[in-house]
């Protein structure tokens, strides 16, 4: 669910064997273009499939699959629990279903400035996507479902250069985004914010060259 360009179900394909089936669902026709390219390109043939269609009201019959997944779909989504019914009804009983996502609300910035560090995370995750806090609504979605054998695993990471944790943090974004909506969330003057931006990204750019040159 959710397959974009194929980046997990051509792999996938390996895992079925000579008599399985992989078929990947995405509403995205360019990147479902890609994905056919690079099933083609591994030689998927009839073993590899991907379907134009919403997640909502999947074009395909119950009890097909032995499994289903989806990373980093649900963020996106605006009625989550619909999506995990169509993923129910068409794995078979007794199949799995696994829901990897996102809780832009836990992310953390090693500042000083804790007060403003947690209003920035927080504006990250109310204004991404349509979930910004996806990730910590999947246990309680699939128990609503009356789903009992269920099981739940946090996986973190870091990132200890300054760009790369810039990008994924999407912090330029975020700060821009504040700032056109009038800074309203944070209640700071403009200028205030900018005076901070400035010095977090310089104190973290300083405190990342040290630690380089140290190693």
């Amino acid at each position: 669910m959710g397959c974009g360009a194929g980046a997990d179900t051509i792999p996938l394909q390996s895992l079925v064997g000579p008599f399985g089936r992989v078929v990947g669902v995405d509403y995205d026709r360019a990147m479902l273009s890609r994905a056919r390219v690079g099933a083609d390109v591994a030689d998927g043939g009839e073993h590899l499939l991907h379907v134009c269609s919403e997640a909502m009201n999947l074009p395909l019959e119950s009890d097909m699959f032995d499994s289903c997944r989806s990373e980093r779909l649900f963020q996106h989504l605006t009625h989550p629990e619909l999506v995990i019914g169509e993923m129910l009804r068409v794995t078979k009983p007794g199949g799995h279903v696994v829901v990897l996502d996102t809780d832009h609300g836990t992310w953390s910035v090693d500042t000083p400035y804790k007060d403003i560090e947690r209003r920035i995370t927080r504006f990250k995750a109310e204004h991404f996507g349509n979930n910004g806090y996806a990730g910590r609504q999947l246990y309680r979605l699939f128990r609503q479902t009356g789903l009992k054998d269920l099981s739940c695993e946090i996986v973190s990471g870091y990132f200890t250069d300054y760009e790369l944790a810039r990008f994924m943090f999407r912090l330029a974004w975020s700060v821009r985004k504040n700032l056109l909506c009038g800074a309203t969330v944070w209640r700071l003057p403009r200028a205030e914010i900018i005076f901070f931006v400035r010095k977090v990204w310089s104190w973290w750019w300083e405190r990342n060259r040290k630690q380089r040159q140290i190693c």
